[in-house]
């Protein structure tokens, strides 16, 4: 279709919605609600099953914990992909088993535990949530109970419950019962001990249900720990297993259908099996050379980036071979999964959630390999991460970056995880999840900045690392993409400020002096193959360390600033701040008052409407002999308080600094360990529009210990919001986000359909809109598919009619 037939097409509906002029809605400026969830489980997670309550798939996980995330939530939580929440009211016991079957009355989660009253309501061991209540199954059961299955005994779905209870509903059963909807029924004479596991498999003669544990008979057959019901009689497994079983699997390792039995035994039918063997409906088999510890959880895994039968327990090696610890996966052959954890892993269930199924692990570890998880895992095929939305710990900077598949906003700092992504300090947002880049550093990450040489466009990173991607780097690094480079040859000592200035030429400042050997004295340039200094006649860098650097054109010229700690720059008399014009340095201020008397430790360039200023802000009370409260203005000829009714400034320390227009007009953002200005409270984050202070929503914690970090703004497509980074796990009126907030601004969300940008909407943005799509401009893509077509057209039709 053409363009002009386009055109034609849509125009008569589009001339309704143009008959008359739309204006943009008003909006407020707020945080996004539990965009980034707090990584913390306080105790360990036992369970956990997928389960639709309406609403939408969600997690469901138990055991022993009383907090996740930022929320008080006892033994029972559940996770919709985004953020954590509790289950209704009442705190039951710790779940040892959860499974979701419909007996009738529609889809319901069963949860079985030593399970006490539930909203008032006695359950007795085993308790139904059908998605708004809890109810009871009959008069329940007298013990606890331990694996839970779902199986056609030839009268229909049923569910099968195992443990170690003696009565269900009030009918003696042993340790095995059946539940159709109404009643509970006995399997024969039930079981002699405790069980532990079922499955339902068919070793060729039909469908039964197998169960596991620590019992010598099932009815009147000597079994030895493991035991078939047909749905009519006990059967035993040749002589069985010679001690406890715990799990149960139904799995195809490629040499045919077969149940894989774990536990703590040591031999299959008088046959060596450690830990872990295989009934193929006729014997019993070892499985590659066994385990050095008991399994205690498997799960099949049938699609994803990596089938096969995933087995968690107390072992540390398979086949005898070292590096397993407590998780592995069987195809035929071993595979190790990830980098395991440093404890036990309880069971392994498979979240299906809104963008497909994942493997999590749960138990009492709180790591794998560096990554810091929180008693519950998520597998992504390589690694294992946290499921939770945020970083694991503060990023310390941030930075928009475009490595040729679009912007995405990059943090750094100490965390170990970000999002379900195993990055170690150093990861990428998109808008809707973190992914790391490469193996990360092997320290913190302070610094980044978005730099193009000619060469591509690279992420730079600087900080405390040695190492980025297990590269040596010497504490600077480059990321075009797909892996981590070297810059030359790196720097003596930490690297914590980056500046691309505006001739494209990217800096380096921190408190190293040296680059190989050549001298640098804290600050440098990059060539495009090395370090090289800021040298004058008389002098090579500064006398101190640098923390931050920005350009700023105070009328004659642009030119580099650099501030931080340090007495000198150059051979020039410049206290923590100086300018660098490309061939020599001057101070900032009148002789005897260059400078500030404390600590910079950021600075940027914002215009008030009086014309740009550099924002200067950190630990300092004077600039340039001027009485000021950690941050002051500089306009190229003299300094400045930022003096409103309220005071002169923050009453602490200012870290980050960010010009950023929410909808209310441009202002500076700030962030750092204060609390007040003057009389004004602002918890952490405030800004100022030119005449006066504000605080912004409420602010992003209370904790004068805990300083914010880092600001940045980022257009993820939906509009250009800032995200503020910190020590903080709520922000406002306790929105739950944990190191990471993003504020919402108003003027770029809604108003897509604004073409003409005029702030109305009109016949000009139909104009617009025809003219961008004409010249085949992206913009016009509102879509989002990649390309210029009638779906536009219709997309920019909805969005006129719905207005900005």
């Amino acid at each position: 279709m053409s363009i002009s037939q386009t055109i034609a097409i849509l125009s008569t509906a589009l001339a309704a919605c143009l008959a008359t002029t739309t204006h943009a809605q008003d909006c407020e400026p707020g945080w996004a609600s539990e965009l980034f969830s707090l990584p913390y489980i306080d105790g360990s997670v036992l369970s956990g099953v997928t389960f639709d309550d309406g609403t939408g798939p969600g997690f469901f996980v138990s055991g022993n914990f009383s907090q996740v995330g930022a929320r008080p939530i006892r033994r029972l939580a559940v996770w919709d992909g985004r953020t954590w929440s509790a289950l209704g009211r009442g705190e039951p016991e710790a779940a040892t088993a959860m499974l979701t079957f419909d007996d009738g009355a529609g889809p319901a989660l069963y949860y079985g535990a030593s399970v006490g009253p539930i909203d008032g309501r006695p359950t007795n061991n085993i308790a139904r949530w059908d998605g708004t209540s809890w109810s009871r199954l009959g008069n329940g059961l007298d013990g606890r109970v331990n694996a839970m299955a779902v199986f056609d005994d030839g009268t229909g779905p049923a569910l099968f419950v195992a443990g170690e209870f003696l009565s269900a509903g009030g009918e003696l059963v042993n340790r095995v019962a059946r539940w159709d909807g109404s009643r509970w029924s006995p399997l024969g004479e039930g079981l002699s001990g405790r069980a532990n596991a079922l499955a339902v498999h068919d070793d060729g003669t039909g469908p039964s249900l197998y169960v596991g544990g620590r019992f010598v008979t099932a009815g009147d057959e000597i079994v030895n720990n493991i035991a078939r019901w047909d749905g009519a009689a006990w059967d035993y497994l040749d002589i069985g297993v010679n001690d406890e079983v715990h799990a149960l699997a139904s799995y195809d390792d490629g040499s045919g259908p077969a149940l894989f039995v774990g536990g703590s035994f040591s031999q299959a039918s008088g046959t060596p099996a450690a830990g872990l063997a295989r009934w193929d409906g006729t014997r019993w088999a070892p499985v590659g050379g066994g385990l050095d510890g008991g399994v205690a959880t498997f799960q099949v895994v049938s699609d994803g980036d990596a089938p096969g039968l995933y087995m968690g327990g107390g072992f540390r090696a398979a086949d005898g071979e070292i590096g397993f610890d407590f998780v592995a996966r069987w195809t035929g052959e071993w595979h190790r999964v990830g980098a395991g954890f440093q404890n036990t892993v309880a069971t392994l269930a498979t979240y299906h959630g809104p963008d497909g199924p994942h493997l999590h692990a749960m138990g009492s570890f709180s790591r794998s390999g560096e990554v810091f998880l929180p008693g519950i895992a998520q597998f992504d095929g390589e690694d294992w991460a946290p499921p939770f939305t945020g970083p694991q710990a503060t990023p310390l900077a941030m930075a928009v970056h475009d490595d040729g598949n679009g912007p995405n906003l990059y943090a750094g700092g100490e965390f170990r995880g970000a999002g379900r992504s195993a990055a170690l300090r150093v990861a990428a947002w998109d808008g809707d999840r973190w992914r790391k880049l490469g193996s990360g550093m092997n320290q913190t990450v302070v610094a980044l900045a978005s730099y193009a040489d000619g060469g591509g466009p690279a992420l730079i990173a600087g900080g405390e690392f040695t190492q980025a991607g297990g590269l040596p780097v010497g504490y600077v690094a480059a990321w075009d993409g797909a892996q981590w480079a070297r810059m030359g040859e790196g720097f003596s000592h930490p690297c914590r400020a980056l500046h691309v200035s505006h001739d494209g030429a990217l800096y380096a400042g921190g408190g190293f002096v040296q680059s190989g050997a050549r001298t640098l004295n804290g600050i440098a340039r990059w060539d495009g193959s090395a370090w090289a200094p800021l040298q004058t006649a008389s002098g090579v860098g500064v006398a101190g360390s640098v923390r931050a650097l920005e350009t700023f054109d105070d009328g004659a010229g642009p030119a580099l600033y650099a501030a931080g700690s340090f007495t000198g720059a150059g051979d020039v008399v410049a206290t923590n701040i100086a300018r660098w014009d490309g061939s020599a340095w001057s101070a900032l201020g009148p002789t005897g008052a260059q400078g500030v008397n404390g600590e910079v430790r950021d600075m940027v360039v914002f215009d008030d409407g009086s014309g740009p200023a550099l924002y200067v802000a950190g630990s300092f009370t004077s600039a340039g002999g001027q009485p000021v409260s950690n941050i002051a203005r500089w306009d190229g000829a003299a300094w400045s308080a930022l003096r409103d009714a309220s005071g002169d400034g923050p009453d602490d320390r200012i870290v980050a600094l960010e010009a950023f227009d929410d909808g209310l007009g441009p202002q500076l953002y700030i962030t750092g360990r204060f609390e007040a200005i003057g009389t004004l409270p602002v918890g952490r984050l405030a800004r100022w529009d030119g005449a006066r202070w504000s605080e912004v929503g409420g602010g992003v914690g209370t904790d004068r210990r805990e300083p914010g970090w880092a600001l940045a703004k980022f257009d993820d497509g939906r509009g250009e919001d800032l995200f503020v980074a910190g020590t903080f796990g709520t922000v406002g009126d306790s929105i739950e986000s944990a190191y990471i907030a993003r504020w919402q601004g108003c003027a770029p969300e809604g108003c897509v359909a604004d073409f003409d940008g005029d702030g109305e909407l009109t016949l000009f943005d139909f104009l617009a809109f025809q003219s961008a799509f004409g010249l085949g401009d992206p913009a016009a893509d509102l879509d989002g598919d990649g390309r210029l077509t009638l779906f536009d057209f219709l997309e920019f039709q909805t969005r006129f009619t719905l207005g900005c």
